[in-house]
C-alpha cells in the first residue's frame, strides 16, 4: 500500500504596498482587498511641489507608486501590478482563456485605462492647474486663451469620443469584460470615478451606463472598506 503524502498548508505571500496619497494606489488597495490577502501598507505623502518623496526611489530607481513587494520582489506599474497579482492569487477575477471573446474584452481594458483613457484626463488637469495659476495679471489671459483652445480643439473632443465608447460597451454589461468583475474593472475604477467628479461633461442623463458602472463599482464591500483605508490616510478620495 502506498504510503499518503501529507498534505502541506500554503504559507500566505508577504505583501506590502507602497502607498501614495492621491495617485493610482487606491485601487491596489482594492483588489487585495477583494483578494483577501493579507498585507502591509507604508504610505507616503506628496511634498509641496505634488511630487512622491525622493526617498521612493530606493524602493524602484523610477520611484513611482503604486509600488507592491511581493515575497521581496518588487513591482512597479499598475497594470503589472494588478495583472501580476490576480494570475499569482486571484483566477477568479480574470475569464477563463477558452472563452475568448471575454478575455480579449479583459485585455483589451486593462491596457486601455492607461493607454487611451487616463491620457485625456491628465491633459485636464494639467490645463486646470495653468488656468488656475498664480501668474502676473497681464499673462493669466495668455494661459486662459491657450488652456481654452487646446480644451476645444483637443480636450472636449476626446473626453466625448471616450465618454460615448465606454457608454456604449457597457450597454447590456455589468462590468467591463461581461458579467462579473475583473482585474480590468479594478484598472479602470480610478479613470471613471476621478472622471465622474471633475468632468463637467459626464453626466448621468447622458451616460447612464457610465453612471450606473460606478455605482456597482463603489458599493462593493472591498472596494467601500479600501475607500474607507484611503480617506482615513489622506482625507476624500480622488
Amino acid at each position: 500500500m502506498a504510503e499518503s503524502t501529507p498534505i502541506t498548508a500554503v504559507s500566505p505571500p508577504e505583501i506590502t504596498l507602497y502607498w501614495l496619497n492621491q495617485s493610482r494606489s487606491q485601487r491596489i488597495l482594492w483588489l487585495l482587498e477583494e483578494l483577501s490577502l493579507p498585507y502591509k501598507l507604508v504610505s507616503a505623502t506628496r511634498n509641496d511641489s505634488k511630487f512622491a518623496p525622493p526617498e521612493a526611489k530606493e524602493i524602484h530607481p523610477l520611484g513611482k507608486y503604486p509600488m507592491v513587494s511581493v515575497n521581496g520582489q518588487i513591482l512597479a506599474e499598475s497594470g503589472l501590478i494588478v495583472e501580476t497579482l490576480i494570475e499569482r492569487y486571484g483566477p477568479s477575477l480574470q475569464p477563463e482563456r477558452s472563452d475568448d471573446e471575454e478575455y480579449l474584452r479583459y485585455r483589451y481594458f486593462m491596457h486601455y485605462s492607461e493607454g487611451s483613457f487616463m491620457p485625456p484626463l491628465l491633459v485636464g488637469l494639467i490645463l486646470k492647474g495653468i488656468k488656475e495659476a498664480s501668474v502676473p495679471f497681464f499673462v493669466k489671459p495668455v494661459l486662459k486663451m491657450i488652456a481654452s483652445r487646446v480644451e476645444s480643439s483637443y480636450l472636449f473632443p476626446q473626453y466625448e469620443a471616450h465618454f460615448a465608447f465606454l457608454e456604449s460597451e457597457l450597454k447590456d454589461r455589468e462590468y467591463l469584460a461581461g458579467g462579473k468583475l475583473t482585474g480590468a474593472d479594478i484598472m479602470m475604477s480610478f479613470p471613471v470615478l476621478a472622471a465622474k467628479g471633475r468632468v463637467s461633461g459626464l453626466t448621468k442623463e447622458k451616460y447612464p451606463n457610465i453612471f450606473a458602472y460606478s455605482d456597482r463599482i463603489a458599493t462593493r464591500a472591498a472596494y467601500v472598506k479600501a475607500k474607507k483605508l484611503t480617506e482615513e490616510l489622506e482625507g476624500p478620495p480622488l
